[in-house]
């Protein structure tokens, strides 16, 4: 009994987000930018916003468009910071496609924090970005198993990590890139 919110049509690959049916998602954000989407729901019942990122991978990634995805991010997140004790807890999730070549994952106290391997690239200046963010806002990266083959590419990123007991992955086929 899962149900889906109405999205923008995607390019490739996209998000998804499912829920219950029980609860109320308020679409705030849907919006497709090229080869990026990005979706943010708030859900009252919970106290919670959503925010879910489809990044594609080489040779489809457009650092321009995940560009203005991060600061339709980063805008949303100031505005809910200006809340006050009306702050809604935020987690970002989604398909990164930031592969170990790019940025691997370290055990820390509240998760796991992002070391960016050493070089330029279009796509390390994106995981900056991202990681800039999360710095901004006290996120922290919770996916510490493999979600494609070797590599963490699908995120779980929580401004309040202690509301999850547990973050797992499931094998499954794949359904996009």
């Amino acid at each position: 009994g899962l149900t889906a919110p109405p999205k923008p049509p995607a390019v490739g690959g996209g998000c998804l987000l499912l829920a219950s049916p029980d609860l109320t998602l308020l679409p705030v954000v849907s919006k497709c930018f090229g080869v990026c989407e990005l979706l943010i729901y708030e859900i009252p019942q919970i106290n919670t916003a959503t925010i879910v990122i489809y990044n594609p991978p080489p040779p489809n990634f457009n650092f321009a468009q995940f560009r203005m995805l991060i600061q339709t991010t980063e805008n949303y997140l100031d505005c809910n910071e200006g809340k006050g004790d009306r702050q809604l807890d935020t987690s970002i999730m989604g398909d990164l496609n930031f592969p170990p070549s790019i940025v691997t994952w370290e055990c820390g106290d509240e998760g796991l924090f992002p070391v960016i391997v050493a070089g330029e690239s279009t796509q390390k200046q994106a995981c900056r970005i991202l990681v800039d963010l999360m710095n901004k806002f006290s996120m922290h990266q919770l996916v510490d198993k493999p979600t494609r083959s070797k590599n963490i590419i699908d995120l779980f990123i929580s401004d309040n990590p202690y509301s999850y007991s547990n973050c797992s992955t499931q094998s499954m086929q794949p359904v996009s890139d």
